[in-house]
């Protein structure tokens, strides 16, 4: 949807269980927090095959100026 920002970190390591309480990490938590509070939504994917997170913001981003092209980016390290 134009004005979305949307932000994925994958990783291939070993999963973890999402919903499980995770005592003394807020990192999840504070994520999903400040996700909802700008009105998007965070998702949390987990297998032995390796993770992702993904905040879904919708609205964020100012129209377009260039045309219409995919100003999107992707970093892997």
């Amino acid at each position: 949807d134009p004005g979305t920002l949307v932000v994925q970190v994958d990783d291939d390591g070993v999963g973890f269980e999402p919903s499980a309480p995770h005592p003394g990490h807020l990192g999840l938590d504070s994520m999903r927090e400040r996700t909802e509070r700008l009105g998007g939504r965070l998702e949390v994917e987990s297998s032995t095959a390796g993770s992702r997170v993904r905040a879904v913001l919708p609205g964020i981003l100012p129209p377009a100026t260039n045309g219409g092209e995919d100003v999107s980016a992707r970093v892997q390290t």
